[in-house]
């Protein structure tokens, strides 16, 4: 191998290497298409298994987790030179994890929780279980987009 060579080839390697220490292109890329995937989940009502129905849309109509679309609406990234987190923004973070794992809220500074429903009225409750819906699935093809991603960045 010519010395020419080696020069390319050192070339070539030191571009993927300065590459390597910052992501943020590819990734800003990935937490775009992490944030469609998130709303497509909320859209068809859960993916790759749908959701089961929130009482309001048993009742209403409408989408499950989409009731204002404020939600839906707050997805984000944050992608920075090695890492990239998408889902709902700040103020929905209080929601987010009782949304997509589900669980128990219960009543603690009075004896009732007491909400809404519309064409039934006020309830109360001591406690209100929630099923989990896990909007933060991104299918087989984009995860494997997400590697062609990465891929391409590093050697173009």
């Amino acid at each position: 191998m010519g010395s020419s060579n080696f020069t390319n080839l050192n070339r070539t390697l030191g571009q993927m290497l300065a590459r390597a220490y910052d992501l943020s292109k590819p990734l800003k890329e990935i937490g775009m298409m992490m944030v469609g995937d998130y709303q497509k989940n909320i859209e068809v009502g859960g993916r790759p298994d749908k959701w089961p129905e929130s009482i309001r849309v048993k009742m209403h109509g409408g989408q499950t987790l989409r009731d204002t679309g404020a939600f839906y609406n707050s997805m984000t990234f944050n992608a920075t030179s090695d890492s990239v987190e998408a889902g709902p923004g700040s103020a929905m973070q209080a929601r987010a994890r009782i949304l997509a794992e589900g669980g128990t809220i219960k009543a603690k500074n009075k004896p009732f929780l007491k909400f809404f429903i519309p064409g039934v009225g006020w309830i109360q409750k001591k406690e209100v279980t929630v099923p989990g819906r896990d909007y933060t699935y991104s299918p087989p093809e984009s995860v494997e987009t997400f590697g062609q991603i990465v891929q391409k960045y590093m050697i173009t």
